[in-house]
């Protein structure tokens, strides 16, 4: 990427564990770019690989894009401001704490499982205070 667009500084592509973080200046917005080991999979599986050791995830973006299309549909607007809202929680906190993380996926699976439970995302301070109150409860042991 940062051959493709020689003119982005080093700070704009970012490696993560399975993808490339593109940040564009003056927009303010931050692209992961999520590359996959594809091969003729109907389903479109294939493997992310980690840059950290190297070793796959198995994925399939078809199946992750209807995942939250489902929830999309399910709370129009409201899941996908919600998942914005927490996402860049997580961005805050990254840049405050060193060592601190918290995958964007994993968000979105919280979320999901929220959502599918019944929680009304359309206000957005419950939706978040359900968020947090989920993960300090269950410390991701469901």
């Amino acid at each position: 990427l940062r051959k493709a667009f020689p003119n982005f500084s080093p700070d704009q592509v970012q490696p993560q564990t399975y993808s490339v973080t593109v940040s564009f200046r003056g927009t303010g917005l931050d692209v992961d770019v999520v590359p996959i080991l594809y091969d003729g999979d109907a389903q479109w599986y294939g493997n992310l690989v980690s840059q950290d050791d190297g070793s796959f995830l198995k994925t399939s973006i078809p199946l992750h894009l209807d995942f939250a299309a489902k929830r999309k549909r399910a709370q129009e607007k409201h899941f996908a401001q919600v998942v914005r809202l927490v996402k860049f929680w997580a961005r805050r906190m990254k840049q405050e704490r060193d060592g601190f993380r918290f995958k964007s996926f994993m968000i979105e699976m919280v979320l999901a499982k929220l959502c599918d439970d019944g929680l009304d995302f359309s206000d957005y301070p419950e939706a978040l205070q359900h968020f947090f109150t989920y993960i300090a409860r269950t410390d991701f042991r469901q």
